[in-house]
């Protein structure tokens, strides 16, 4: 049989070499596929998803000072890249806060939000506005909710959430839209013009009809022009039963202003007094005269050339002759 112990001897010596030089020490030495540590400092990405529970509508969550934010009904999720010993806080736009982890297996920002509260309802009025339409018109909603007629105009309520948008039609044809803010508004429609009627050549055509304006007491002399209660138009001018024209009073046979005339100053029959005027139906006292004047009844006047006070009260001169420094004289030949 061969001798081994020469190849023993090379073996055993081979180990005690690597041994004492650390590179063969199985607890010491990595196997070439194991996991490497990862250092606390490094960089990763991560995907994290809030949670809005109770929310039925759209929600963001956000970390302040970050950039890192999602929006979303019920759920949303964000890539976030940051340390992996690192935590954020998030808060969401129903409230409260959340905390997650870069490290942690679950990384879920939950938040109790409830359920959301409808938002309060606005009332405000809107005024129709029926632009050259002569008849009855309609406005209505679009949903056919609110609407209100009238001939020129009408106003109706309306009520929902600020910033709502209301269209509206008319029954003219036209269209508009208003938004709902809580302040009373107008909605105008620009209806078309009727077309103008054929009047008679003594007729004018006023507000989109004919009119005689010399009995039409709507339209008394020029169009929308009415006469008042108890008067009636009469070529062209209001009068009364008797005649007379607006703003004159029939009093003793005669049409009488009834706000200047002295002798029915107010009414028929009142009289003012020998030193008093009518004014505005009232009886007044007469303002004094200018320097160099006289009163002669109601009247100032120049003594010294008036001819029909001439010198002196109701001293009247000859026909033909004219006052000089208060004495009448006949023209020279």
């Amino acid at each position: 049989m061969r001798d081994k112990t020469p190849i023993l001897f090379l073996f055993l010596s081979a180990l005690w070499v690597g041994t004492a030089c650390g590179d063969l020490d199985p607890a010491t030495t990595p196997h070439a596929n194991a996991p490497q540590a990862m250092s606390p400092n490094a960089t990763i990405t991560r995907s994290i998803q809030c949670r809005f529970n109770g929310s039925n509508k759209s929600q963001t969550c956000r970390v302040a000072g970050k950039k890192w934010q999602c929006t979303g009904i019920n759920t949303c999720n964000v890539s976030v890249t940051a340390k992996e010993n690192e935590k954020h806080v998030w808060k969401s736009t129903c409230g409260g806060y959340a905390t997650t982890y870069m490290a942690a297996k679950t990384r879920i920002a939950s938040f109790n939000c409830g359920p959301t509260p409808p938002p309060p309802t606005t009332t405000e009025s809107v005024k129709c506005v029926f632009g050259h339409s002569l008849s009855d018109e309609t406005c209505t909603t679009a949903n056919g909710k609110y609407g209100c007629t009238g001939t020129d105009a009408c106003v109706v309520d309306v009520s929902g959430q600020d910033g709502d948008v209301i269209k509206w039609t008319s029954s003219c044809g036209t269209s508009t839209k208003t938004v709902i803010d809580g302040l009373n508004k107008y909605a105008f429609f620009n209806c078309p013009a009727p077309p103008d009627p054929t009047c008679t050549p003594l007729e004018a055509v006023c507000n989109g009809k004919c009119a005689d304006l010399n009995t039409d007491s709507e339209n008394c002399g020029q169009c929308g022009a009415q006469c008042p209660s108890g008067y009636q138009c009469q070529s062209g001018s209001c009068s009364d039963a008797w005649g007379c024209t607006q703003g004159l009073t029939y009093c003793g046979g005669f049409c009488r202003n009834i706000n200047f005339d002295a002798d029915n100053c107010g009414g028929c029959g009142t009289k003012c007094q020998t030193l008093e005027m009518c004014s505005s139906g009232k009886c007044t006292p007469l303002p004094p005269c200018a320097a160099n004047q006289t009163r002669c009844g109601k009247k100032c006047t120049y003594l010294a050339m008036d001819s029909g006070n001439c010198g002196s009260c109701n001293a009247e001169c000859a026909a033909g002759q004219q006052c000089t420094s208060g004495i009448c004289t006949s023209p020279t030949p």
